[in-house]
């Protein structure tokens, strides 16, 4: 599951943040990832929104990759095959939109942080 909200920060401006809250360490599932592309298109053309911040749920772990154990499922089964082809598609295409993404992208990682964090942190060290 993913929540979006925007948050009023002040002169007419807001924050959009995007909560990673899954059950599984924050990890993203492949709706996650579609719900995710679609907000950020959203608000890409949002004058009033200056930033975007991603961030998971609660203090115990911060994932930017994918649920492990579905995609093991998937993998290891022949004809569940593509549902791991499907997730890794838009997980690297959303972390190309990041990365490419007018308005800065903040991640914010708290307790355990897994996965490459993709186009979060490639976002922030290139700026």
């Amino acid at each position: 599951m993913v929540h979006f909200q925007q948050i009023a920060l002040g002169n007419g401006v807001f924050l959009g943040e995007i909560l990673l809250a899954s059950s599984r360490l924050n990890a993203q599932s492949l709706p996650m990832v579609l719900k995710i592309r679609e907000q950020i298109e959203a608000w890409r053309h949002d004058s009033s929104l200056v930033a975007v911040l991603v961030r998971g749920e609660g203090e115990r772990a911060f994932c930017a990759g994918g649920d492990i154990r579905a995609l093991y499922h998937a993998m290891s089964q022949p004809e569940f095959l593509y549902e791991g082809d499907d997730f890794f598609r838009h997980e690297y295409d959303l972390c190309r939109e990041l990365h490419r993404y007018p308005k800065p992208v903040i991640a914010w990682g708290n307790g355990i942080i897994m996965g490459v964090v993709g186009g979060f942190l490639l976002r922030l060290a290139t700026g």
